[in-house]
């Protein structure tokens, strides 16, 4: 499947519906609109995603997912 990485971890990007400001070490901020891509495949339900904005993927961090929604696969 072209959708999976190296790592068998399937890569999806979600989209900010709301602006978050990271309350603690460790977190990413981001804009209402932003494109985050997921770096760990969360666990059924996790409050708390891992990933990095799509422009700045030097900072990875955690974020509420229920500030994102899906947007699709991409390689």
């Amino acid at each position: 499947d072209e959708h999976i990485t190296g790592e068998g971890f399937v890569k999806f990007k979600v989209k900010a519906i709301f602006k978050y400001k990271a309350k603690t070490k460790g977190e990413i901020s981001f804009m209402r609109g932003d494109i985050v891509v997921l770096s760990k495949d969360p666990e059924e339900g996790d409050t708390y995603w891992t990933g990095y904005l799509e422009d700045h993927p030097e900072e990875i961090g955690t974020f509420p997912s229920k500030y994102v929604k899906p947007v699709d696969f991409y390689k």
